[in-house]
Formats: C-alpha cells, structure tokens, sequence
C-alpha cells in the first residue's frame, strides 16, 4: 500500500486519518451519525497478472476499545491494468465495485 507522506515527503509507517474523512468532519458531511467519505490511498508493487484487488480497511485500534478490530471498509473485483492502482478521496461513493461496511458483534 502507497502510505501518506511526512512533512519531508517521506513515507510514514503511521497514519492518521484527516478530519475531513473521519468522525471529525463538518457536520455537513456526516450522514446519519456516519462520515461516508473515504480518504484517497494507492496499492503499490502489484504483481503482473493481477486481474482484480479485494481490499479490507481495518482499524487496529478498536482493540482496546471493544476487544476487535473494526472493519471500516471491504471492496472487490477492482480492475487491475498495471502495477499501481489509486483510490481517490470519495471513491465508496462513486465506484461500482462490490464494497460493504461491516460491523461484528462480539458474543
């Protein structure tokens, strides 16, 4: 995965998610208690042959929170045509890929 930049244009081995894309945003952008916008990211280093990307967005920090990971974000059959692929910011609202959003109840 392409990771954000540091202010010296360096890859970072953390990331934070901009308000703009998080539970931080203007009022205006949330929907029903939720911010719908996904923050842009690329996948890197693809290997040749690669017809389709499956990706899952985890957020690691909800273990100490509720005992899970939380998955934010599952998307499939995205079309492969090189080595790279990029998301741009807003691309769950537009794409037609399959994607859905999952919640798991603990037992």
């Amino acid at each position: 995965m392409r990771r954000p930049k540091n202010e010296n244009h360096q890859p970072t081995t953390t990331f934070t998610i901009p308000d703009e894309y998080g539970c931080n945003a203007a009022p205006s952008q949330i929907t029903h208690g939720i911010n719908p916008y996904s923050f842009p990211f690329g996948v890197t280093d693809i290997p040749a042959g690669t017809k389709y990307l499956a990706v899952t967005l985890q957020d690691f920090d909800t273990i100490k929170l509720f005992g899970f990971t939380y998955i934010h974000w599952v998307l499939t059959d995205v079309p492969v045509t090189g080595d790279t692929v990029d998301f741009p910011a807003d691309f769950s609202q537009t794409t037609l890929a399959p994607q859905a959003s999952i919640v798991i109840t603990p037992p």
